[in-house]
């Protein structure tokens, strides 16, 4: 008997990472997940469209729950998104489609074909991110929706900012890096880059900036954020997150300049 399959199309090359180093981790019998971004399908961009179309459509019908992840919205995939709802909600497909940000979009959630508690739960995966939050809602999916009884933990809140640095732990805070690893009368730089990079493992790039910098004989301040903008929770001052990083408490910056990653 076939495999039971779970479709996961989202537009973050960084959630692919994720998904891949989740399943790598789980056992044999547990839920088959096909994972792709619909704008690197191995399609003839001469062709257009229609190709796209009928290949994304070609893997739901090999799929038994699909679950979306949009940045933009439906305009995502302009060619194909009302065809894949419409054949979902004909066939009794589960059809979970979130946002690719934090804030709810109406139109996705009107064409999900399962219920409001159930979408939400898969986007507070989605959005708190990492190997674990992957790998349990994969498996959240498949007890739910295919009757396996593998058993998964709820989603499990990650920081939404922090400080990386491949010789330091996960835990480290910003006043411990810099006592720990700043040498005074050395130009400091600050890198900021997505959080997504850090929850997916994608450091290598990162790491490679890092130490180029110090080479150079430079302090490194690297801070990964979800957004320059704000985090998800939080009062307003809990909201400056970066600000409270890159300035000490004296109210001096730390750092000399920044290297800002996030717009590539």
């Amino acid at each position: 008997m076939r495999q039971k399959s779970i479709l996961f199309i989202t537009t973050a090359d960084t959630d692919i990472l994720t998904a891949e180093r989740a399943l790598s981790g789980m056992s044999q019998d547990s839920p088959r997940v096909t994972a792709v971004n619909p704008g690197s399908l191995p399609i003839d961009s001469v062709r257009g469209g229609d190709d796209l179309a009928r290949e994304i459509m070609a893997l739901a019908y090999e799929s038994e729950v699909i679950v979306l992840r949009l940045l933009g919205g439906r305009r995502a995939m302009p060619d194909t998104f009302d065809d894949l709802a419409r054949y979902c909600r004909i066939n009794g497909v589960p059809l979970i489609a979130c946002p690719g940000h934090q804030e709810w979009d109406e139109a996705l959630a009107a064409a999900c074909t399962v219920s409001a508690a159930e979408v939400k739960t898969v986007f507070a995966y989605l959005i708190q991110g990492g190997v674990q939050n992957f790998r349990s809602l994969f498996l959240c999916l498949s007890d739910t929706y295919f009757g396996t009884t593998h058993g998964y933990e709820a989603p499990t809140p990650l920081p939404w900012e922090g400080i990386y640095h491949p010789d330091f732990g996960e835990s480290i805070d910003v006043e411990s890096f810099v006592s720990r690893h700043f040498r005074p009368g050395r130009p400091s730089v600050g890198i900021l880059f997505y959080r997504a990079h850090w929850m997916s493992g994608n450091l290598a790039p990162i790491d490679s900036l890092i130490r180029s910098l110090e080479r150079m004989g430079a302090n490194v301040l690297p801070m990964f954020a979800f957004s320059l903008r704000h985090r998800l929770d939080g009062d307003e001052e809990a909201r400056r997150p970066l600000t409270q990083q890159l300035v000490g408490p004296e109210g001096l910056p730390r750092v000399h300049s920044i290297i800002n990653t996030k717009g590539i």
